[in-house]
């Protein structure tokens, strides 16, 4: 699959989740369902990767986390949050 064919399943998955789902839930229920129907159609997943930080030369465990899906072929989206609430 190319960038262009995986970026349209994405899109098209996440249309039928919002349309299924509605507005008003919490961001995990559409991310476990996004991932649900991403699977469902073949894909390979993966969700919340632990992103190691170093810091002053000491690698700081759980300091981050990546809130991403990829396919076997690329990354489908991500954003990065700090576990301290940032």
């Amino acid at each position: 699959m190319n960038i262009n064919q995986v970026s349209g399943a994405v899109v098209d998955a996440a249309m039928k989740v919002h349309s299924a789902l509605g507005l008003g839930l919490l961001e995990s229920a559409y991310e476990g369902c996004l991932v649900h129907e991403l699977r469902q159609r073949g894909h390979l997943v993966k969700v919340q990767e632990v992103l190691p930080v170093l810091y002053h030369g000491v690698r700081i465990d759980n300091s981050a986390e990546s809130r991403s899906a990829y396919s076997s072929t690329s990354t489908l989206f991500t954003s990065k949050t700090a576990s301290s609430g940032w």
